[in-house]
């Protein structure tokens, strides 16, 4: 085996070895989901709101409930340190972000540029964002080296 392909073995070995973290993630993330969703039900047929500020409000909520799911529940990092969890959260907050935008230019490009089926699009394009959405958590946002440092100075 040469030397590229220990690097790649170990890369994956680093991220995706732990699979109650994997699992846990695809939870949390699917629950951030459907908090999503019926955050938006609510605040536009039962509440009223006009669909585009629900979708708005839901996507807050969801953004929350993730987060703290993620935070403690999947990478079992129950510190609340107000500076450290502020961090945590503007970092979790800025990948969302970013990777809302990346979905919907992937599914854009797949739909117009490749004449891809809209959902079919969409399925592909959940997968490369929840891949890179777990690396960008896992080895930035919720990196073990980081919570060890943040859990002395308390």
């Amino acid at each position: 085996m040469n030397n590229n392909e220990t690097t790649k073995k170990n890369f994956f070995y680093e991220h995706f070895s732990d699979r109650k973290l994997v699992i846990r993630y695809i939870m949390a993330g699917c629950t951030g989901a459907f908090v999503n969703l019926a955050s938006m039900y609510i605040f536009t047929d039962i509440i009223g709101t006009w669909y585009i500020a629900s979708a708005i409000f839901a996507f807050l909520i969801s953004l929350v409930v993730a987060f703290f799911l993620q935070k403690i529940w999947t990478f079992g990092n129950a510190t609340l340190h107000p500076r450290h969890t502020l961090r945590q959260a503007a970092l979790y907050t800025f990948s969302s972000v970013l990777f809302l935008g990346l979905n919907t230019a992937l599914l854009y490009a797949l739909v117009e540029f490749f004449g891809v089926w809209y959902l079919l699009a969409q399925f592909f394009s959940l997968g490369v964002v929840a891949l890179g959405s777990f690396l960008f958590n896992k080895s930035v946002t919720f990196r073990k080296r980081e919570v060890h440092s943040m859990n002395t100075e308390q």
